[in-house]
């Protein structure tokens, strides 16, 4: 028994080591914003690790393993500076007591937050608005009724990640007009060979040099994940 509560001890103190509360952020902000987020407090993590194995999964599939970490580390990082200057704020007024500033905060749940809202625009049509609204509604209700700092920071990676998703897919259509207005711009000649037969003339498919694969903007749906194994076979990949 001693030991079970030494070991509980240790990992309490672990995990308080780092959270993301206002006293750790003031003390070594960058050290708790990357150790915060491997940590889980509260038991076994089955949510956390449901939602990875598959709506993360379909996520970094569509936006590929840089993006990803890019899209979840700003809604971590984001979402959790915007809490902690409110904390800080509310515990300026005394609105708040003093414990919420030593307050356990770890997990990935702001990072997944975030990506939720991205992949709002990986969907088309009225199934993009039905995801909105129903993640919207959901991490509403959590504010409204828990109140609690990290309801409020679930709420703030949401629209964290409404923001980035909005701005990719505005930047994603930018260069892909500029490419077709280049390409429009500077047609490449047609070469003819008048003796040459269709099956090996310069412009035919097998002798093209191109892969086929046209300019697609990030809120285009792939097909490759509609079949990942032709994708695979189709680009390399083993």
């Amino acid at each position: 028994m001693d030991v079970a509560r030494a070991s509980d001890i240790v990992g309490r103190r672990l995990i308080f080591s780092a959270s993301t509360n206002l006293r750790n952020m003031q003390r070594d902000p960058i050290q708790v914003l990357v150790a915060s987020a491997f940590w889980t407090d509260g038991g076994f993590p089955w949510g956390e690790i449901l939602i990875l194995v598959t709506l993360m999964a379909l996520a970094e599939r569509w936006l590929g393993s840089l993006r990803w970490i890019v899209v979840v580390a700003i809604g971590h990082v984001g979402a959790t500076l915007i809490t902690v200057l409110g904390i800080a704020h509310k515990l300026d007024k005394q609105l708040i007591p003093t414990r919420v500033a030593f307050a356990s905060d770890v997990g990935p749940s702001y990072g997944i937050s975030a990506m939720l809202a991205v992949l709002t625009f990986r969907l088309r049509g009225p199934a993009r608005w039905v995801w909105a609204a129903a993640v919207l509604i959901w991490y509403g209700y959590g504010v409204w009724h828990g109140r609690t700092f990290t309801d409020y920071g679930h709420f703030f990676a949401l629209l964290i990640g409404f923001t980035v998703g909005a701005i990719a897919v505005a930047l994603s259509h930018r260069l892909i007009a500029a490419r077709e207005r280049r390409a429009a711009a500077n047609p490449k000649p047609a070469v003819a060979d008048s003796t040459a037969t269709g099956a090996d003339a310069p412009g035919s498919s097998a002798d093209s040099g191109g892969d086929g694969v046209g300019a697609a903007t990030l809120d285009e749906p792939d097909g490759g994940l509609d079949d990942a194994g032709r994708d695979r076979t189709q680009h390399g990949h083993h």
